[in-house]
């Protein structure tokens, strides 16, 4: 996680640097926009399950996947040219992403420390007792919102006209928040889970339930996960007046996380010996560095505010008036 705050860090430091090489006059845009994922993916969501788990999901499956929906999001970005063709910008963006999984299987996630659904029984002061039983056949369903901090640069094809298309890449961190839950807060608590301690049976009133929640993070005052977000994209601006235009783009973005479904992924490996037994306290469940990819659309409005020499002196500005005026966008000084 520190590496991809670092890189971010670095790439955002040059969005400040670039221009300071920079002696033309820069222009600056702002830009608001609606955005929709459109496609979402984690590149291996097949993780190397224990036996005891492929027996169970063998003998309950075939199991259904996620179906992934995305609801509409939000794109904020102030721009800065340092040519006439290249742009730098900073971008602040708000991703929504949900699913729903109607027969899920049981996941490495449930026998780690991460499983967050529990039971307890305050009487034997027994607290957190991982919850399995036959609870993990519910559906489930996750809610997960990205928010994105990221540095853009921008090359526009056709940097006059009405239409003007351009090629950008970006970079820098998404923080992800998720929560995984069952559909249906109806079946819980369970009715009929019952634990046997010491000869002694607990059930119903003696027990005492989390929330129905199996994994959330940025939740409920945790910290969000971070994550590096590289990626790029096309677009165009239609030029509606010389100060404002339509914008759309479509990008591809590459996070590396594995909660964008709303559950972390695990391997399970266990260490034998030389006669294939299996080697006591060896097992182990790893957590996999899966990467997830997302397309988004946007489109909205950028709005372009006057030329102006920003880090050089302010020879040869604007106009105003009939004459050359240097301290454009500003007033002029006033005579004494």
């Amino acid at each position: 996680m520190k590496k991809s705050v670092l890189t971010a860090v670095a790439l955002m430091a040059l969005v400040l640097v670039i221009p300071s090489g920079a002696k033309a006059q820069n222009s600056v845009k702002v830009r608001l926009s609606g955005s929709y994922p459109f496609n979402f993916k984690e590149s291996d969501d097949k993780e190397i399950v224990s036996s005891a788990i492929g027996t169970v999901n063998e003998e309950f499956g075939p199991f259904s996947s996620f179906s992934h929906d995305s609801k509409f999001g939000f794109n904020a970005e102030a721009m800065l040219s340092i040519s006439e063709n290249f742009w730098i910008g900073a971008e602040f963006g708000l991703t929504n992403l949900t699913g729903k999984n109607g027969n899920p299987p049981l996941y490495n996630f449930q026998y780690t420390d991460f499983y967050q659904l529990k039971v307890s029984i305050p009487e034997v002061e027994l607290v957190d007792l991982p919850l399995i039983g036959n609870t993990w056949r519910n559906p489930l369903e996750y809610e997960t919102s990205i928010m994105d901090i990221l540095a853009s640069f921008r090359y526009y094809v056709l940097p006059v006209g009405k239409i003007r298309p351009f090629a950008k890449v970006h970079g820098g961190v998404s923080m992800i928040s998720t929560e995984l839950r069952f559909q249906n807060s109806v079946t819980w608590p369970p009715t009929n889970y019952s634990i046997n301690v010491a000869g002694t049976i607990y059930t119903g009133e003696d027990l005492a339930f989390s929330a129905p929640v199996l994994y959330s993070a940025g939740k409920n005052g945790s910290k969000r996960e971070t994550a590096l977000n590289l990626g790029g994209g096309v677009g165009l601006e239609v030029m509606l007046t010389d100060r404002i235009s339509l914008y759309a783009d479509a990008t591809y973005s590459w996070i590396m996380s594995d909660i964008l479904d709303g559950k972390p992924d695990f391997d399970y490996y266990e260490t034998v010996d030389e006669e294939g037994i299996v080697i006591a306290n060896s097992t182990r469940y790893n957590r996999k560095n899966v990467n997830s990819s997302l397309m988004k659309a946007s489109i909205g409005l950028c709005f372009t505010f006057g030329d102006f020499n920003l880090f050089g002196n302010r020879s040869g500005g604007g106009t105003y008036g009939n004459s050359n005026n240097p301290y454009l966008p500003f007033s002029p000084p006033r005579k004494r």
